[in-house]
């Protein structure tokens, strides 16, 4: 696709399953850009869109569409991104919302059952995440569901490896580290996002809240790979200092935090405005020592803030006007 109206190249036939996905695995060996990451005297290459993903992806195109809706399972593949849609809305309770851990629902059993034994599909419900997983092990954006009308579109990005954190996970599975779905959205969205509360991986993760507290709990208590900091009312978790370090972002992480004094202001400031700080925190947020963020935040008195008890039972807060 040139753009959502045009298009450079047009392809469409009914096939059996089998040839189709031979047909479409031929074009995109010739479309889906390589990246080769250089590990000492290996070269691996990475796919823009993982094999996994394209695979899963496709077969649960074909396997839950509606055969009684007319229309085609279509592949449309633009600069950025792959647009994959199949007849017929999603069924037995699962919805874009909950996809990744909803119990499977076959809508056409007899073709899962055939393709089950041709060892194409597997009827655990694991594509799912299986397409979740190959691309967030890379660092890349993970897969967008939608449905429109009497159709289900799923959307991969074109997003590039981040070979840092493909190395950082490929660390923690040789130290026999279990990383599961659940975990990576977690990490992935720290790679992008520097801080994440409850609710928000609640959401991104799709499990309840009571569920997610106990993922973020062992990410920090038994990985070591998070740490929380915040208020009980309003918790929030960050990368562990040495998690930076093996992932190779210190650098970024100093240039963010400290490298320009100005911006670290504005972010004292900005979450000033949402909820109290104790010292502690600022020094994580800023490398900063104890005596260092006291006269930092002397010279935002100006600004309003205040501080209130002494002690380790001090805390900033920012002052009404």
């Amino acid at each position: 696709m040139i753009s959502s109206t045009d298009y450079s190249l047009k392809d469409g036939y009914n096939a059996v399953i089998p040839v189709a996905l031979y047909e479409i695995k031929r074009y995109m060996n010739s479309e889906n850009e390589i990246t080769t990451i250089e590990v000492g005297f290996l070269h691996p290459e990475f796919a823009l869109y993982p094999k996994i993903a394209l695979r899963e992806a496709l077969l649960n195109a074909f396997v839950h569409r509606d055969y009684r809706i007319p229309g085609s399972v279509m592949l449309k593949h633009y600069k950025d991104r792959l647009i994959l849609t199949n007849p017929g809305n999603f069924i037995g309770g699962i919805s874009p919302d909950n996809i990744l851990h909803h119990p499977p629902s076959a809508r056409n059993s007899h073709l899962a059952d055939l393709l089950d034994r041709l060892k194409l599909v597997n009827r655990s419900n694991l594509g799912v995440s299986r397409i979740y997983k190959s691309l967030l092990i890379e660092g890349k954006e993970p897969p967008q569901y939608r449905e429109i009308g009497e159709c289900v579109e799923l959307t991969l990005i074109a997003s590039t490896i981040v070979p840092t954190f493909r190395n950082f996970i490929k660390n923690l599975n040789d130290r026999d580290i279990i990383i599961d779905v659940d975990h990576l959205i977690i990490l992935n969205y720290l790679l992008r996002h520097r801080e994440i509360d409850t609710y928000k991986a609640s959401v991104i993760c799709q499990r309840s809240i009571e569920q997610v507290r106990e993922t973020l709990s062992h990410m920090e208590n038994n990985l070591k790979l998070i740490q929380s900091g915040g208020t009980i009312k309003k918790k929030y978790y960050t990368f562990t200092r040495e998690v930076y370090s093996m992932i190779e972002k210190v650098t970024e992480y100093d240039r963010d935090k400290r490298l320009d004094k100005e911006s670290i202001k504005m972010r004292t400031l900005s979450i000033l405005k949402e909820r109290n700080l104790t010292n502690s925190e600022i020094r994580q947020m800023t490398g900063m020592d104890r005596h260092q963020v006291v006269r930092f935040m002397k010279e935002l008195e100006e600004q309003g803030v205040k501080i209130k008890n002494k002690g380790r039972f001090s805390y900033y807060f920012l002052e009404e006007n």
